[in-house]
């Protein structure tokens, strides 16, 4: 019984004689996926006839080595897309989250083809002004929820947050 226990723990981390390591092994390999991502948020405003629309988007630059995946979903045993959440009140999202085009690569540690950013990125946004807002500047608070690796160790879903104030007029 003993030898069929370590059997199914260890089955679900092999695939192929090769060892999926799902998240870092120790508090360094954490740490260096952590910061491997950089984000900063800016708002546009775009004014039409009969609405003021504001376009929210996420510069991503993502270290050397290290990639972050695409926001669209590539399978059953494939990463967690990244998404954007926002935890305000003030805007509403409104459209798809857009992003820069992807590249596909073959990732070691999922040994799928999928689509995925490196160096630089941006997420883009589209919102709307919910009712009752106040005119003024308000302080927009979220972040991004994404999965980075370097194809030896991969992270399990980490959030990225960013604040960013927005003028409404």
């Amino acid at each position: 019984m003993k030898h069929w226990l370590l059997i199914m723990v260890l089955l679900p981390l092999t695939v192929s004689g090769s060892t999926i390591t799902p998240i870092a092994g120790d508090k360094q390999d954490t740490i260096a996926l952590d910061k491997s991502l950089s984000i900063f948020a800016e708002f546009s405003h775009k004014q039409s006839a009969t609405k003021t629309e504001i376009i929210l988007t996420i510069h991503g630059r993502v270290d050397e080595g290290f990639h972050v995946y695409s926001i669209h979903p590539q399978g059953d045993f494939a990463p967690d897309p990244t998404q954007l959440i926002l935890e305000s009140k003030i805007l509403n999202l409104t459209g798809a989250l857009k992003e820069s085009k992807p590249q596909t690569i073959i990732d070691d540690a999922f040994r799928l083809p999928l689509k995925v950013h490196k160096n630089e990125f941006w997420l883009r946004q589209k919102c709307s002004i919910a009712k009752d807002v106040k005119q003024g500047l308000h302080n927009i608070r979220g972040y991004i929820q994404y999965q980075v690796c370097n194809n030896r160790i991969c992270s399990l879903p980490l959030r990225k947050h960013f604040q960013e104030k927005v003028q409404i007029d």
